[in-house]
């Protein structure tokens, strides 16, 4: 049992321990908010130097596959910031996917799996796509930090955004029946088994 005594101590070492943290997330967003900063402002001198820095940067950001896997890798270098976890980081089956029939499908394959799976990520990278694609049904497009571009389609309840950073093993989404996998990396199409051998 508590006393008095006993309780305000626990009040005030519960106090001093949110305070600590909001310090901490506070400081991690100002690194943040510097270094988004640094590179706009780096961006804007670079591109306002010469119109063929601008049209080079034009041409590398909006109209080239932008890294942007590479990029948040290296900008968590830089901030010493990792991604915070949260409940719905949990590793399902791991960078297993269990599966009863699978056949080539549109350039990937068709995986027939039970009811209502829940479906994590081979590997951690960006959401570049999030969305519906025709003959895949709601689709995530995630360009891995190994290189390797997966689509996961036919999915339900999917659970990320474009741009966001997912990890692997995060489970972004949820599938019924049937999964479309697409693996590709330097314009060349991988089959399930393929990639698990090539990591």
């Amino acid at each position: 049992m508590i006393t008095m005594d006993g309780g305000r101590l626990l009040d005030n070492y519960l106090k001093e321990e949110s305070s600590g943290s909001t310090k901490i997330n506070l400081s991690k967003m100002f690194t943040k908010v510097l270094w988004c900063l640094i590179f706009f402002l780096g961006s804007l001198i670079f591109t306002s130097v010469s119109d063929e820095n601008l049209v080079m940067y034009k041409k590398y950001v909006f109209e080239d596959n932008f890294n942007f896997a590479g990029f948040k890798n290296l900008y968590a270098k830089i901030s010493s910031t990792s991604k915070d976890s949260s409940p719905k980081e949990q590793m399902v089956f791991g960078s297993s996917l269990e599966y009863t029939n699978v056949e080539s499908y549109q350039g990937g394959q068709k995986f027939t799996i039970d009811t209502d799976v829940p479906i994590n990520v081979l590997s951690g990278g960006i959401v570049v796509f999030s969305g519906v694609k025709e003959g895949f049904n709601n689709t995530i497009i995630i360009q891995g930090s190994d290189g390797y571009d997966i689509w996961y389609g036919n999915l339900d309840n999917i659970d990320v955004q474009i741009y966001d950073y997912v990890d692997a093993n995060e489970v972004i989404a949820s599938a019924s029946d049937s999964l479309y996998l697409l693996i590709t990396k330097d314009s060349q199409y991988f089959t399930y088994e393929e990639y698990q051998n090539q990591i």
